[in-house]
């Protein structure tokens, strides 16, 4: 199968989950390190790391129940945005999309609390987060 993802800006990296589409209900609970999306069905939580330290970031705000931002150093510094989108009348997945806007380290890690699947994203200390493709 032939998979292509268009950048919607040149900050946004796409990022397929490999998950079937089901009608049972998700277990996701939502903190302030923990975003829970696509009505609480995936848990999306951020850690951060600087040269001098490293910690949980923090949910700056659940926008939608597609979408949220993390925020790493202060709740008006906006420094990810995550959104999880059902494509599954497309390609029977669930998609991933994050813009991050920062050059500390992060480790991203999604979990679909349906059926266990988790996948884990990171970008290295110093350098500034772009596309995978």
């Amino acid at each position: 199968m032939s998979r292509r993802v268009v950048a919607l800006t040149p900050f946004l990296t796409a990022i397929y989950l490999i998950l079937t589409s089901t009608a049972a209900q998700a277990a996701c609970t939502p903190s302030s390190t923990r975003m829970c999306l696509q009505n609480n069905r995936f848990s999306v939580t951020v850690n951060c790391q600087t040269s001098s330290g490293s910690g949980a970031a923090q949910v700056a705000r659940a926008g939608t129940t597609d979408s949220g931002l993390f925020w790493f150093f202060g709740s008006n510094n906006w420094e990810m945005l995550v959104k999880v989108l059902n494509a599954c009348s497309t390609n029977n997945r669930y998609w991933v999309f994050i813009g991050v806007t920062t050059n500390v380290a992060w480790t991203m890690t999604v979990t679909d609390t349906l059926t266990n699947a988790t996948k884990i994203y990171s970008s290295p200390l110093g350098t500034a987060s772009c596309p995978i493709r």
